[in-house]
């Protein structure tokens, strides 16, 4: 009969062909000290772990493989969840699917310590079948299984998944934690529908008779929710109740300003972060020059960009990117070729940024340009780039060379192209003349329903006098949104440039029964430090008596020169 050392002896013979330094350390040690009949020795398991933490999996499963049987589950389950941690740190599959058959082979698959790990392991490669059939083997799985198995589906996006499996644990009489609820939470903000924001409050009421309604990641989670279902108020109400905030929390606030065109009080929110103590990280710092990006506020713009030099923030391809975006819609396309030079690594989101600003600023033969000498580089254009390059050829009125683009829009695009790149080829057809054409491919499957495609061909329309096509055009926009001010003034116009005046004063009795009137334009001034937002027609500004004053003054100096208005300004 074998003695417990020769049988050690031959298995490390038969399954290894050479013995590495951490097999060798752990022959030695059990067979010295009498200990390979145990699960794991615990004098052995911080090698163990080490092992594991490092990144040595294949080591640390060669050991479990050595030990004779496994007496005891605790230990079991300790060790192999400690080597699936790894797996799951170092995204290691082939080591983690070896792990878990040697413990389904051992009948430890439905060890809720254990089944935990399986679930995050097989959702962080998209396996959420696999993840459910783990769970549907538990019999009674913890808050912690709950957990990792609502994140896995929320984080492909499964919303009503998410929220089914959330009542079936509210039914099994397991009581949330803050994890469960940040992942509900994500989940509403993905689907960001009304539906969604429904849930997303019924979640928030949960939360805080959980006692969780001051638990700041998880108000974190609700104002991210509330802004990305369109409810910027109640994400407001929250961000405003909390009596501590971290740099996130106000992170996430800037950003949801920014997602609505709140620039001015995106910024505002920036500088009164910094006030109170908050140093702004690199995401901040993108939120901020987003927000000047809205408002054009350069000189802003700038003092970020200082403190991202400061910090080596500048370096960072989004960073750069967004700085890039800024200088441009401020119209200082100098500095932004300055920052897309200095780029050490120059990738497809950095070259759109730049196209994208040569497009905006209406320099579109450097936008086709830099657009070549990209390709010219063996990058291939992604969506954002093809519409930048298209509205180029667009503005130039360039027709010889749109069908050669349009099959690079077909390459990345498939037969259905993005909407935004139909609206260009609509509003590069109809500027050129082919009304028919243009009509003709808005008359097809979802493109139907454009209403910025059937607008612009309505515009042409009327550069072209085509009061038959734009009445279709009309008659189209009118049925999807009865609202849209700008389609009756053109179709009025229209109508009148063609002698069709009965019709044209028609269209204005129907603008007026629907109460379809354009929002009102909206400026921005900076005046020692702070951002202040005028509407047009708006006179409820603090110091609107102030503006009004001056801008008679400056009034009454422009005629002094000279100028003659075509109608007196009233101020009253």
């Amino acid at each position: 009969m074998l003695t417990l050392g020769q049988v050690y002896h031959q298995k490390c013979s038969k399954l290894f062909l050479v013995v590495n330094p951490a097999l060798l350390w752990w022959k030695t040690h059990c067979l010295s000290h009498g200990y390979c009949n145990l699960p794991l020795a615990s004098f052995a398991f911080d090698e163990f772990r080490k092992l594991c933490i490092e990144g040595r999996l294949t080591d640390a499963i060669q050991i479990l493989y050595l030990r004779p049987h496994y007496s005891s589950s605790v230990s079991f389950s300790a060790s192999f969840n400690c080597l699936l941690q790894g797996c799951i740190r170092y995204k290691d599959m082939e080591t983690f699917n070896e792990a878990y058959s040697l413990i389904v082979k051992h009948g430890f698959e439905t060890d809720s310590y254990l089944a935990t790990s399986f679930i995050r392991m097989f959702a962080m490669h998209g396996s959420l079948s696999q993840a459910d059939l783990v769970f549907a083997k538990l019999l009674e799985p913890d808050v912690v299984t709950w957990s990792a198995f609502i994140s896995a589906h929320s984080k492909y996006g499964k919303f009503e998944r998410v929220i089914d499996l959330y009542y079936r644990m509210k039914l099994s009489k397991i009581k949330p934690d803050g994890h469960v609820f940040v992942a509900l939470l994500k989940a509403c903000a993905d689907s960001a529908t009304r539906v969604a924001l429904l849930h997303g409050k019924l979640i928030h009421f949960h939360a805080i008779e959980r006692g969780l309604g001051r638990a700041l990641f998880v108000n974190n989670a609700l104002i991210n929710m509330y802004s990305r279902c369109s409810d910027l108020e109640d994400a407001t109400l929250v961000f405003e109740s909390l009596p501590k905030k971290d740099l996130v929390t106000w992170s996430t606030m800037i950003g949801a300003c920014v997602l609505y065109g709140c620039g001015s009080q995106a910024f505002n929110l920036f500088q009164r972060m910094q006030r109170e103590g908050h140093f702004p990280d690199q995401i901040t710092c993108v939120n901020a020059l987003k927000a000047c990006c809205g408002i054009s506020a350069l000189e802003d713009g700038k003092v970020i960009h200082s403190l991202a030099v400061e910090n080596g923030f500048e370096k960072n391809v989004i960073m750069g990117s967004t700085l890039m975006d800024m200088y441009a819609k401020c119209a200082d396309l100098e500095d932004a070729k300055t920052v897309f030079q200095a780029l050490s690594k120059r990738d497809m989101i950095a070259w759109g940024a730049m196209i994208a600003g040569y497009t905006f600023n209406g320099k579109h033969w450097q936008a086709i340009q830099q657009y070549k000498e990209m390709v010219q580089e063996g990058l291939k254009p992604n969506g954002i780039i093809l519409l930048s390059v298209l509205s180029s050829y667009n503005q130039l009125g360039i027709m010889d060379q749109i069908d050669s683009f349009l099959r690079l829009v077909e390459e990345n695009f498939g037969p259905h192209p993005t909407k935004e790149h139909i609206n260009c080829i609509i509003n590069l057809l109809g500027r050129s003349g082919y009304i028919k054409e243009a009509e003709h491919m808005l008359q097809h499957g979802s493109n139907r329903s454009n209403v910025v495609g059937w607008t612009s061909l309505l515009n042409s329309c009327k550069i072209f006098g085509e009061s038959e096509v734009g009445s279709n055009c009309f008659d189209e926009i009118v049925e999807i949104d009865c609202r849209d001010a700008s389609s009756y003034m053109l179709m009025s116009e229209i109508y009148a440039s063609v002698g069709k005046l009965k019709e044209a004063e028609g269209i204005k009795m129907m603008r007026e029964n629907a109460q379809a009137w354009k929002k009102p334009g909206k400026a921005f001034i900076h005046v020692n430090g702070a951002v202040h937002e005028f509407t047009a027609g708006n006179i409820v500004h603090i110091n609107i008596h102030k503006v009004m004053t001056k801008l008679q003054f400056l009034s009454a100096q422009i005629r002094h020169k000279g100028h003659v208005p075509l109608q007196d300004m009233d101020f009253k």
